[in-house]
């Protein structure tokens, strides 16, 4: 009888790690960025998600090129807004920040290459004493109260060579296609997350194909990937970010494009 009780302590423990969820850090990393801009008489909107990295050195908005910037490579908007939430997950408000576009690229703030859809935005020195939340921000980032942001660090990042096909993934954005010409049924302002695989790797253009739906809005978003660190115990890293959708006619089939996180980095640590 004892042996059996001890079994199924045992048991319900372990199942209680099987179905552990993915953390609410994870989720609540994504930032909603929107950019705006008018010509004419028309107003045009864009948006998309990104997130924050954080070095030893400085601050990063992690993004999609093509969601600040056009097919001619001009940015959509001088200013562009990002919309976050803080560490507690129950909070109602979002946190907000506006960066002068425009300025920073002129400063040379913002970072890209020309075959990668990733950008970089250096938006601050990172620990320093006259520092808001470990980030001194630089002149044209702009921050409305107090700031507690989700920044993901190198400790968190999995690279495209220790990918394994098949493990679980999660995509985290702002769908905001979604919500077009329909009554919201949810609050859309917060990120939304989707599961799938890694469907595989495309090693000559150092890809990530995943099996897991995105929409408008999704781009730019984190990638997360699940795998063992031992026995019924799970690891969550950041692998990248999304940046296309593969369509078949008019229908979106499914397939999602991911940037490596080893292209953001040699993006953020490039000359």
């Amino acid at each position: 009888m004892m042996k059996q009780f001890i079994l199924i302590i045992f048991f319900v423990i372990s199942f209680n790690k099987i179905i552990s969820q993915i953390p609410a850090d994870n989720i609540e990393s994504a930032v909603y960025i929107s950019l705006s801009r008018i010509d004419g008489n028309i107003l045009t909107k864009y948006d998309g998600t990104g997130f924050f990295y954080q070095d030893s050195l400085h601050t990063y908005l992690i993004t999609a090129h093509h969601v600040l910037y056009d097919s001619l490579g001009k940015l959509k908007s001088a200013i562009g807004s990002v919309n976050f939430y803080d560490k507690n997950s129950d909070s109602k408000t979002p946190d907000k920040i506006t960066l002068d576009l425009s300025f920073l690229e002129s400063e040379k703030k913002i970072k890209y290459k020309s075959n990668y859809d990733i950008v970089a935005i250096e938006l601050g020195d990172s620990k320093k004493l006259d520092s808001i939340n470990g980030i001194a921000f630089n002149k044209y980032v702009h921050h409305f109260g107090k700031l507690n942001l989700m920044v993901c660090s190198p400790k968190l990042i999995k690279r495209f060579k220790d990918i394994s096909i098949g493990n679980d993934v999660f995509i985290i954005g702002y769908p905001t296609s979604v919500t077009q010409g329909k009554t919201p049924i949810y609050d859309f302002n917060r990120p939304l997350l989707r599961k799938g695989a890694v469907a595989g790797k495309d090693v000559f253009q150092t890809k990530i194909i995943v099996d897991c739906f995105a929409n408008k809005g999704n781009s730019g978003g984190p990638v997360i990937y699940k795998s063992q660190t031992e026995v019924m115990v799970s690891n969550y890293s950041l692998i990248g970010i999304v940046v296309a959708v593969n369509i078949y006619g008019n229908s979106n089939t499914g397939y999602s494009i991911v940037e490596p996180i080893d292209k953001i980095l040699e993006v953020i640590y490039s000359k």
